[in-house]
């Protein structure tokens, strides 16, 4: 419902090969989307530059902590840093680690994915997550 969505915070973090991990913020497609929705977002996502993102190395993975957190890869896990981050101990400490609330997606569909068809595919795949 209206309550527990706004009770719920989520954060989106983005594993991008050649760049830092993206923490996004609210003036986004993701972000846009999780307004609609209606959850709540943890305050790192103030800091986004422009309202895009916030960048982070590994060793501040801990600033991405959150109830529920979706989590994509572009390019290689490996050389992105996904697989590094996410078997530290910093991502295990992590609140969503801990409920067991963090959830693998797409990127292609929730970061590149612009528009109707996709936001309908997103929303479907985040209610069948969230009611897990």
């Amino acid at each position: 419902g209206k309550e527990k969505a706004a009770a719920t915070d989520v954060n989106f973090v983005r594993f991008v090969e050649g760049a830092e991990i993206r923490i996004y913020g609210k003036q986004n497609y993701i972000g846009s989307l999780l307004a609609d929705i209606g959850t709540g977002r943890p305050p790192i996502t103030d800091k986004a530059k422009d309202g895009f993102s916030y960048d982070v190395s590994p060793e501040k993975i801990d600033l991405a902590d959150a109830d529920v957190i979706f989590t994509s890869t572009y390019g290689d896990p490996g050389k992105a840093g996904t697989t590094k981050t996410m078997n530290s101990g910093l991502w295990k400490s992590l609140k969503a680690t801990e409920n067991d609330k963090v959830f693998k997606v797409d990127d292609r569909l929730w970061i590149a994915g612009i528009g109707y068809t996709a936001a309908g595919k997103i929303l479907a795949e985040f209610e069948t997550l969230m009611t897990k």
